[in-house]
């Protein structure tokens, strides 16, 4: 599933093979992910990207590719944001800074809002 393009940026929700069974530093609940089917995933209400802006020419002329994984708490904030795989250090430490501030309607199960880990594929496209 992709989601719109917002100034060269793309982003694509992966599935996460397991649920973390090990507690965060966060909390002690249990993380969700995708492979748990009896869960509602989150829905994004509200997300801002950082502007891409190469480091060098060369860097703007061709797509970039990185993983940022997510963890959604109940409350539907961004509990925890890691870059898994990096894009370049400026934009990746905006991105984290950024995702932070990104609100989601919660994750469910049973009917109870629940933490949720979601990894997004961000591509970062050349200026067209």
């Amino acid at each position: 599933i992709r989601d719109r393009d917002v100034t060269g940026v793309q982003t694509c929700a992966l599935p996460i093979s397991t649920r973390a069974t090990v507690p965060t530093r966060l909390s002690a609940a249990p993380i969700f992910s995708a492979a748990d089917a009896d869960v509602l995933r989150p829905t994004e209400l509200r997300r801002v990207m950082p502007r891409w802006i190469p480091p060098t020419r060369e860097m703007g002329l061709i797509a970039h590719t990185g993983l940022l994984e997510l963890v959604i708490d109940e409350a539907g904030s961004v509990a925890d944001a890691t870059v898994t795989k990096p894009i370049s250090p400026s934009y990746d430490q905006s991105l984290r800074d950024l995702a932070r501030t990104w609100r989601y309607r919660p994750a469910t199960r049973e009917g109870q809002p629940v933490r949720y880990r979601i990894v997004l594929e961000i591509v970062l496209k050349p200026a067209e």
